[in-house]
């Protein structure tokens, strides 16, 4: 009875964790400047070339996810961290 909780409580943070996730990648600016959009444009490809060296190194399953989406987190928060501070320049 008490593994069936302890999964049930794992499940709801992996789903806020993931919910978190989402939000920092959507994290927009409504009119981009030439610099926000070569540093939006240079972490989208960063991330995809990450993503599928970690793909190629790990093999499929909850440990590869669970990397892949921290990773994402960092770089994104990065991402926007520089999005902000080239917002007025």
């Amino acid at each position: 009875m008490e593994n069936k909780a302890k999964n049930a409580g794992s499940r709801a943070d992996k789903e806020t964790f993931l919910t978190e996730a989402k939000a920092v990648r959507k994290e927009e600016y409504p009119n981009p400047n030439p610099t926000q959009v070569f540093i939006k444009s240079r972490f989208g490809h960063l991330v995809g070339k990450m993503l599928s060296q970690i793909e190629s190194a790990f093999p499929e399953g909850r440990q590869c996810d669970a990397v892949k989406s921290l990773l994402e987190i960092s770089i994104y928060d990065t991402r926007n961290e520089l999005l902000r501070y080239f917002a007025d320049r």
